[in-house]
């Protein structure tokens, strides 16, 4: 009889330990993943969420401007097909070189980016003229400045515009703002279910181990 027991008890501890140290170790295994998974996820969504204030807050703060480069007048230090990014300058800082966004004459609502080749400051005027870096010939005006400052690009970031010259339409830009609120939703729903799935293993995982 003492055998008996004796020999039931050694199995339980050969046998029966193992097999609950494994499903434990699977468990937090998977729970670890879980956790990976939604640190990952989080970590992304935070990324884009301070990119976008970041972004906002240069166009805000800074008066930093983004330009769709339409033609091959600038090139090649503004390619058609990138995106020019601007900074607002006082119209009586504008000198030589700069290249800067100004009204199309005789074009109302339209705007060009050529650069300075002559600037004259006449007290509260100023007077400039233009020429496209790969255009022969300068513009055939000259343009008196009547804003008190004018965008002036100090960068370039390419392959960038033509996605913004199609979110120049209104529809294009309710519809991808659309897609976006939509992707948030579900990175946040996720991101939520994660969390939760993560507790609800940790959980598990815990009874299991006061069981055994």
């Amino acid at each position: 009889m003492h055998n008996h027991f004796s020999n039931h008890w050694v199995s339980a501890l050969e046998y029966g330990h193992p097999r609950s140290s494994t499903s434990a170790t699977r468990r937090s295994h998977d729970s670890a993943h879980h956790r990976s998974l939604s640190v990952v996820s989080g970590s992304v969504l935070v990324l884009a969420t301070i990119s976008t204030v970041a972004v906002a807050c240069a166009v805000t703060f800074l008066r930093i401007g983004f330009v769709p480069v339409l033609t091959n007048s600038m090139s090649p230090s503004l390619e058609p097909g990138s995106v020019a990014i601007t900074r607002q300058v006082a119209t009586s800082d504008l000198s030589l070189g700069d290249a800067v966004i100004l009204p199309l004459p005789d074009s109302e609502g339209q705007r060009y980016l050529h650069r300075l080749i002559e600037v004259e400051h006449l007290g509260t005027k100023t007077r400039v003229r233009t020429k496209g870096d790969n255009n022969p010939l300068a513009d055939p005006w000259t343009l008196e400045v009547t804003s008190s400052t004018a965008p002036v690009a100090i960068a370039s970031i390419p392959y960038l515009g033509w996605t913004a010259n199609v979110l120049r339409s209104t529809f294009v830009r309710l519809v991808f703002a659309a897609l976006v609120v939509l992707l948030v939703g579900v990175g946040l729903t996720r991101l939520r279910r994660q969390h939760l799935d993560s507790r609800e293993q940790e959980s598990d995982d815990s009874a299991h181990l006061s069981g055994v």
